[in-house]
């Protein structure tokens, strides 16, 4: 698995054909990048203010890959301007808008979390009046967290369990996946088997399902 690039696992699957055995790599999961915020807030410095030279600063409410709902853009200690926030952390894409409380005018910020950590882009919109809040280039104060994660699509509903439910049946389930939910894998996983699963979207936070997993 190689941190910061999507990456696929494979096993062998045995056929029998003409020419006797053969192992052929057949895909079991792929692996990609989830950054989340550590703590409750991200925070930016922001690009120059124009009229007053020096580098603001903002902070955004955030719970793990969650951006929102409150920010605050200041341009000094004194002087700054609150917002409503949405958005996320998607992988490594930093993508989240702000409504400004002063104006009702939104502000949108894009960026990339990058192999530091560090999560840097631009944002675009009208400026607040009186440069409290100007369009620029950002980076986020502190590193994010970052950790490869192997991730699968549901292709039908199935039934999430609290534990494999074989060889004696002692499973119970715990709760239904839809098809089109996201989770995570966690350890390998086949076509065909059972596997952990774990993610916001998981009843209870993790389980286990049989097959109905697209890698």
């Amino acid at each position: 698995m190689t941190h910061g690039r999507m990456s696929r696992l494979f096993v062998a699957a045995v056929v029998i054909g003409a020419g006797g055995v053969l192992a052929v790599p057949m895909p079991v999961a792929y692996a990609e990048d989830v950054c989340t915020v550590p703590g409750e807030y991200l925070n930016l410095h922001l690009g120059p203010q124009p009229a007053l030279g020096y580098r603001a600063s903002l902070t955004v409410q955030a719970a793990g890959a969650t951006i929102g709902s409150s920010a605050l853009a200041k341009v000094s200690p004194e002087l700054g301007t609150y917002g409503k926030a949405t958005g996320s952390v998607r992988g490594r894409t930093v993508d989240f808008t702000i409504t400004w409380d002063a104006t009702g005018t939104q502000a949108r910020f894009t960026g990339t979390v990058g192999e530091d950590g560090i999560a840097r882009g631009t944002s675009t919109g009208a400026t607040v009046p009186i440069n409290l809040w100007v369009a620029g280039d950002w980076e986020s104060m502190s590193p994010l967290d970052c950790a490869s994660v192997a991730t699968a699509t549901v292709t039908s509903d199935v039934d999430v369990y609290d534990k494999k439910n074989e060889p004696d049946g002692a499973g119970q389930v715990v709760g239904i996946l839809r098809a089109g939910t996201q989770v995570q894998l966690a350890g390998s996983c086949a076509p065909s088997s059972w596997c952990q699963v774990s993610g916001p979207n998981v009843p209870g936070g993790w389980g286990w399902v049989w097959g109905h997993l697209q890698f």
